[in-house]
């Protein structure tokens, strides 16, 4: 369950918090959406691709660290333009694979 997987990463073993990670994994997937990856694509716990950008974008966002949080971030921004880059996961047909 990505819940759990991004609780492990972000070293949460309590349930406080769990409506706000919950909306946050929902953002990073609405977020990869947006920026073209296909939305079969950005809902699959079982791709590790998925699963890492994901638990980037929570790090990104749950850090109050600004260094740590800019690191996340460009960290984000690569891994989905290397995803929107690769045809199995982008939207547009015909588009470069990686």
């Amino acid at each position: 369950m990505m819940l759990e997987a991004v609780k492990k990463t972000l070293r949460i073993t309590h349930t406080k918090l769990d409506d706000s990670i919950q909306d946050t994994i929902k953002s990073a997937r609405a977020e990869m959406i947006r920026l073209g990856i296909l939305a079969h694509k950005a809902e699959d716990d079982s791709d590790p691709l998925i699963r890492e950008a994901i638990e980037t974008y929570c790090q990104m966002k749950h850090t109050k660290d600004p260094k740590k949080c800019e690191m996340f971030e460009k960290s984000w921004c690569t891994q989905v333009d290397g995803l929107r880059k690769s045809r199995s996961y982008n939207t547009k047909e015909g588009g470069p694979d990686v």
